[in-house]
């Protein structure tokens, strides 16, 4: 027996060493890392290579790098975009800089970098067979416009103020998105429209339209045509997610500016036009995205402009007291 008992306790021993043996040879499994902070962030519309950031960034690694988990949330339009700041279902939200509007009329909010500059990616696109050649042949004419008090009504009454023309001369139709203007072009209830480049080259590589006039190149230099906003309380009690946020936006833009090909692929596939639309597209744009996000006064003053020029405000107002720049320049 006592032999018996001895062998046993040796068969255990050997169990024992084989299994720490075991254990300190097996791989070590981390503990689950905390998950990344969440700031959610709006879009007024679901695919445009203006606002391609937000997914570029994911695609490449640069929010988690930056140490925050962004989710996108496509909207429609501006007013939207204000609606969910004002509503605390978004943290973030990248729109038109003629959105600071909403912000001196209550909306909770701050514009916390430029986004933009001169809107070098806005075109007066006419049909085939257009007798508009040039910005002169735009007096007496009709042409579409989104909806009144966007930025698109608004650069259209500067055709007018560059050539000297009264406001008037030209007469402005709403039509909604850019394929309700294009509906409104082939009805023939516009003589062009303006939209986005992307809408003009896609419109000249199937011989149904053209890009007659660049915005940015021809009729407005000093502008903010995008801004970035965030919610006040959202600066207040976060400003580490709002500059984290800030260093992926700029990183993101920085990788878009220095991987011309890579980003032409991306938002060919999200847009749904060609590569060829998408590289003329990529070249009128990427000059005009900001490296930092500082804001420029002269660009903010003609911003505050524009809402008195539309009727959207019936005052001038300061548009420094609704922006921040504690967060920008933003070093990348």
């Amino acid at each position: 027996m006592p032999r018996q008992k001895g062998a046993i306790v040796k068969i255990v021993r050997s169990a024992i060493l084989a299994l720490v043996t075991l254990l300190a040879l097996a791989p070590v499994t981390p503990l689950r890392a905390q998950e990344l902070p969440v700031v959610r962030v709006g879009k007024p519309e679901a695919a445009a290579l203006t606002f391609m950031a937000i997914e570029i960034g994911e695609s490449v690694g640069i929010w988690k790098k930056v140490g925050i988990n962004v989710q996108g949330a496509a909207l429609k339009g501006d007013a939207q975009i204000q609606q969910a700041l004002t509503a605390g279902s978004i943290d973030i939200g990248v729109g038109s800089g003629p959105a600071l509007a909403f912000l001196a009329k209550g909306v909770p909010a701050l514009a916390i970098a430029a986004l933009s500059g001169a809107p070098d990616h806005m075109g007066l696109i006419v049909g085939p067979n257009s007798p508009i050649k040039s910005i002169r042949d735009v007096k007496g004419k009709r042409i579409g416009v989104t909806t009144h008090g966007a930025v698109t009504e608004w650069l259209t009454q500067q055709i007018a103020v560059t050539e000297g023309w009264p406001v008037s001369s030209i007469t402005i139709v709403p039509l909604g998105d850019s394929k309700g203007e294009l509906a409104g072009l082939k009805t023939g209830a516009v003589d062009g429209f303006v939209s986005s480049v992307d809408v003009g080259y896609d419109l000249e590589e199937h011989h149904q339209g053209s890009i007659v006039l660049n915005f940015g190149h021809e009729v407005v230099q000093h502008f903010h045509n995008n801004l970035i906003f965030a919610r006040t309380d959202f600066i207040q009690n976060h400003p580490d997610l709002v500059k984290k946020f800030l260093e992926g936006w700029f990183q993101t833009i920085a990788y878009m500016q220095t991987h011309r090909q890579e980003t032409i692929a991306f938002a060919a596939q999200a847009e749904g036009f060609s590569p060829e639309t998408m590289a003329k597209t990529y070249t009128d744009l990427m000059p005009m995205m900001s490296k930092n996000g500082v804001f420029d006064q002269a660009a903010l003053n003609l911003l505050a402009k524009s809402f008195t020029d539309l009727g959207v405000i019936d005052h001038p107002i300061d548009p420094n007291q609704y922006i921040t720049t504690k967060f920008v320049p933003v070093h990348i």
